[in-house]
């Protein structure tokens, strides 16, 4: 394929709805970051997630370069490959209980090592690629679009353990990213020539996300009374049940104790009648002597 074959110029219409596609992916990770830091805890927050989306961005960007898709859906990768270690950091504190300087160290370089591997990746596929092979294209897009939504299933793994609720997920970037994805489909949709990998890669995951929300909805019906309960005395779901849980605990030790001491005091009784039904056998047997 030769240079004067590629579109470099893309409709305006597509440059625009790609940098709002964009700009959702810029911020989208931001409301995950600030409720991780604000709890001080990333429970719920699946760090293979964050790290499975951070490596299939070199992949994403590097096929987007090629492609020579819009800027702005060019940028998407490296920024979203940012936030995501950024996060991804914030599990290695909280979580892994990395020192703060091991957390940053790690996720530089991760970044680095990303960084290095996407510079490689448009180097020594461009060649091929302008000669017209592109099956190494191909190969790039399949893998970028297997890793970005095999991050999105994990999820779903960690709701099935938690009782099919997603504990410690903002839904706010779930929201934004669903937006950053739609804005992007249609971008490539209004390009001169559709990105198939892209395009299948941003479908895939607004299903997924839809199933994200579904999965919660549903949690919420069924826990619609204690959610309530919990409401009106003043706490979250979770204080509530710990509540509950606590206050149930120490009911059953006290049972268990009222028990013990009841057998205890049964015990002594009887003991007590045979103390003195031995000292009346001694008394008759005195007397008959």
């Amino acid at each position: 394929m030769s240079s004067d074959e590629h579109v470099t110029a893309q409709p305006q219409i597509s440059v625009v709805l790609g940098g709002i596609g964009t700009a959702c992916w810029c911020i989208q990770i931001l409301p995950q970051i600030w409720k991780n830091w604000r709890r001080h805890t990333t429970t719920g927050v699946p760090s293979h997630m964050l790290l499975l989306w951070a490596s299939a961005m070199p992949f994403f960007g590097a096929y987007c370069i090629l492609r020579e898709n819009n800027l702005a859906i060019q940028a998407q990768p490296q920024i979203f490959c940012s936030l995501c270690l950024l996060c991804w950091s914030q599990t290695l504190y909280y979580a892994k209980k990395y020192k703060p300087w091991q957390a940053i160290l790690t996720a530089l370089a991760t970044g680095a090592g990303f960084a290095a591997l996407e510079l490689a990746l448009v180097l020594g596929i461009r060649i091929p690629y302008n000669k017209g092979v592109q099956w190494p294209l191909t190969a790039l897009g399949a893998w970028a679009c297997a890793l970005l939504n095999l991050g999105l299933i994990v999820p779903f793994y960690q709701a099935y353990k938690d009782g099919w609720r997603f504990i410690g997920l903002s839904f706010r970037f779930v929201a934004i990213d669903f937006a950053g994805a739609l804005f992007s489909l249609v971008s490539l949709a209004t390009q001169h020539k559709w990105d198939k990998f892209g395009g299948a890669s941003y479908i895939i995951v607004m299903i997924l996300e839809i199933g994200l929300v579904v999965v919660q909805l549903s949690w919420i019906w069924r826990n619609r009374d204690t959610i309530r309960t919990a409401r009106a005395a003043g706490k979250t779901y979770d204080e509530y049940v710990a509540a509950k849980e606590q206050k149930q605990k120490i009911h059953d030790e006290e049972a268990v104790e009222s028990a013990r001491t009841s057998s205890d005091g049964n015990k002594t009784n009887e003991d007590h009648v045979e103390d003195c039904c031995a000292r009346k056998h001694a008394s008759v047997a005195a007397e008959t002597k």
